[in-house]
Parts: structure tokens; C-alpha cells; sequence
């Protein structure tokens, strides 16, 4: 599969379906993924999983996992670790640094992981609990090459 340059990691190659529902299935009751799709038209992959929480005839939700490499990625990083800074025109209490998770990492706007590993960033977004996200960074970072 033809990957933009700055990507060079397939995100969906960082998880499977069995265990974004297993992530999520804490948070939500039960969580069935229904779609696993890529979308490589932009500088960055993005996975998106589809799933309902509570088996098919519950609620609809998707969440994405990029990984991408390079400035454009590192800058949005920097952007993230501003956010954490009290003084910084940016800053937002809602942001927090999370320890022992890749290199650095930081949950944002109440909805974002974002984790720095391998000269790399890690997104999950959208998430509504910040552990479900920290499950699925855990097992995708053993991932990354």
C-alpha cells in the first residue's frame, strides 16, 4: 500500500479490530467494530475504526489512530506540550502530560491522546475516556519500528 512519505508507519497496521473493541469495551459496555478503513489522502494516515458500543443496535462512533513522522508532526507536538503550559496564550487546564507512555505523551481537550515515540506522533482521536486511549497507545507503540 502507497503511503504518504511523512507517514511511513500503516496505523492500521498498530491495532486490530479485536483490540480497539477490547480497549473500548470497558468504557462502553460492549463494543462491536464494524469498519476498519484507511485514509491516506492527506500528509497523515489516519485508521478509522467504526464500532457501536453496546452490540449493533447501540450508538455509532468512530475513532482514529494516526502515526506520522516529520516536521508537520513534531510542530503539532510542540503545539500539544504549549497547551500544558500555565502563562502560555494557548493554555488549557483540560491538557495533561501522562507519564511512562512512549516518549512523552499528553491527553488534550478532554478527547486526544497524543503520544511522541520513535521520532514519531501518535494520535487517537476522537476518545471520550482517556483509558481507552492509553490501552490502545500501549499496544501500539510495541508496533513502531
Amino acid at each position: 500500500m502507497d503511503l504518504p512519505y511523512q507517514a511511513q508507519v500503516n496505523p492500521c497496521d498498530l491495532l486490530t479490530k479485536k483490540e480497539v473493541e477490547n480497549a473500548l469495551s470497558g468504557d462502553f459496555g460492549s463494543v462491536t467494530v464494524v469498519d476498519v478503513e484507511i485514509e491516506k489522502d492527506q500528509p497523515r494516515c489516519v485508521c478509522w475504526y467504526s464500532y457501536y458500543e453496546g452490540g449493533k443496535a447501540g450508538r455509532h462512533h468512530s475513532v482514529g489512530v494516526y502515526y506520522s513522522r516529520g516536521k508537520k508532526a513534531l510542530e503539532m507536538l510542540e503545539w500539544v506540550k504549549e497547551r500544558t503550559r500555565k502563562g502560555s496564550t494557548i493554555y488549557d487546564q483540560e491538557t495533561e502530560s501522562i507519564s511512562s507512555l512512549g516518549d512523552e505523551a499528553y491527553w488534550t481537550g478532554g478527547n486526544r491522546l497524543v503520544v511522541r515515540v520513535k521520532n514519531g506522533v501518535r494520535e487517537i482521536y476522537p476518545l471520550t475516556f482517556k483509558g481507552a486511549g492509553i490501552k490502545m497507545a500501549k499496544i501500539a507503540i510495541q508496533r513502531i519500528k
